[in-house]
C-alpha cells in the first residue's frame, strides 16, 4: 500500500478527520483579506456579531432530528449572533471537494492528455473513480445518519498513503476556497441583512439578500488574488454550491436562487483562461445531483466542459 502520512496532533480539536485543517482554514478565512477584518469589525461594532467564529464539534448527522426551526447543521449566524460551522458540514465539504476533483480529472480531464494511454500513472482510473464514488456515498450517509469516517479505507485529510499526496493536497486548496465562500456569504448577511430581516420579511426580499450575499462574497474571494490562482477560487465556489445541491432535489426555492443560476453566476464571474476546470467541476456536480435524485438529464460527452455545462443549463433553467 505504501507509507502512511498521519497529520493528527494533540492540539487538533474535533472528532472527525477534518480537524487537521480547521486551524489553517480558519486563519485563511479571516486573515487573507483585509476586507474581511473590516467587515468583521463593522459586524461586531454595529450589529452585535460575536467576534469568535465557532467550530462546533460532534459526531452528528447534518440533518437535525427532533428540533424545531433549523433543519441542517450548515454554517449560519446563531441566536447569539455568532457565526458557526459544524464539523460534519466541513467534512462533507471536503468529501465533495475530493470527489468532484477526482471524478472530473479521471472522467474528463486526464483522458484528453496526449500520453493518457501510455503513461502508467493513469492506469488506475477506474479504481480511483470507484473510490471517489464510495467517498461521495459516505458523504450522503452522514447527511442523514452519522457513521465514522473510515480513515483506512476512504480518502480523508488526516491519514493517507504518500502516493495520494497530490490528490489530497489539491483537494485542500479547493476545500479552503469553498469554505471561505460559504463563510463570507454568511458574513455579508451579518453586515448587510441581519438587522433588516424578520418574520415579516417577504420572500422576494430574502431572495435579493441571498443573491447579494453571493455576489459580495465572490468579490471578497477574488480581491488581490493572483491570476493563476483564480481558477482554484472558482472551482471552490462551485463546490460550495454543490453542498446545497446534495441536500435537496429542488432546483430552486422561494427564498434562494436556483442552484443552476448560482452555478452560472459563479462561473461567469472574473473570466480566466482556465475556466474549463470550474465548468467541469460544475458538470460533475450536476451529474451527481441528477443521479442522487433520479432526475432525467441528457448527457453529451462529446462536448467540451463549457459546452456541456451550457447543455445542462438549458435543460434545467426552466424546471
Amino acid at each position: 500500500m505504501g507509507e502512511h502520512v498521519d497529520l493528527y496532533l494533540p492540539h487538533h480539536v474535533g472528532l472527525q478527520p477534518i480537524r487537521v485543517l480547521n486551524n489553517i482554514a480558519l486563519y485563511r478565512l479571516i486573515h487573507e483579506r483585509s476586507t474581511v477584518i473590516k467587515l468583521l469589525s463593522i459586524a461586531v461594532k454595529n450589529h452585535g456579531l460575536d467576534p469568535e467564529v465557532k467550530l462546533i464539534q460532534g459526531n452528528d448527522s447534518l440533518k437535525i432530528i427532533g428540533v424545531s426551526g433549523r433543519m441542517w447543521r450548515t454554517p449560519y449566524i446563531n441566536t447569539e449572533k455568532r457565526l458557526e460551522a459544524h464539523e460534519t458540514f466541513l467534512s462533507l465539504l471536503w468529501i465533495l471537494s475530493y470527489s468532484i476533483f477526482v471524478l472530473y480529472s479521471e472522467k474528463y480531464c486526464y483522458p484528453r492528455l496526449p500520453d493518457y494511454k501510455t503513461n502508467p500513472k493513469y492506469d488506475n482510473a477506474s479504481e480511483r473513480i470507484e473510490l471517489a464514488k464510495r467517498l461521495y456515498r459516505y458523504g450522503k450517509q452522514i447527511v442523514v445518519d452519522f457513521i465514522d469516517w473510515d480513515k483506512n479505507e476512504l480518502p480523508n485529510p488526516e491519514k493517507y498513503i504518500v502516493q495520494e499526496l497530490d490528490y489530497i493536497g489539491q483537494t485542500k486548496l479547493y476545500y479552503t476556497e469553498a469554505y471561505k465562500f460559504i463563510m463570507y456569504h454568511e458574513l455579508i448577511h451579518a453586515v448587510e441583512h441581519i438587522d433588516k430581516i424578520s418574520k415579516e420579511t417577504d420572500d422576494k426580499t430574502k431572495l435579493d439578500f441571498e443573491i447579494e450575499a453571493d455576489e459580495k462574497a465572490l468579490k471578497i474571494l477574488y480581491a488581490d488574488v493572483h491570476q493563476g490562482y483564480k481558477f482554484i477560487v472558482k472551482c471552490g465556489s462551485v463546490i460550495s454550491i454543490s453542498s446545497a445541491m446534495l441536500l435537496s432535489s429542488k432546483i430552486k426555492g422561494s427564498t434562494h436562487p436556483s442552484f443552476i443560476e448560482r452555478l452560472k453566476m459563479v462561473l461567469e464571474f472574473e473570466k480566466t483562461n482556465d475556466d474549463h476546470f470550474a465548468y467541469g467541476f460544475a458538470c460533475i456536480s450536476i451529474e451527481l445531483w441528477a443521479e442522487q435524485w433520479s432526475v432525467d438529464l441528457d448527457a453529451n460527452d462529446d462536448l467540451n466542459d463549457c459546452e456541456r455545462f451550457e447543455y445542462y443549463y438549458s435543460q434545467l433553467k426552466n424546471k
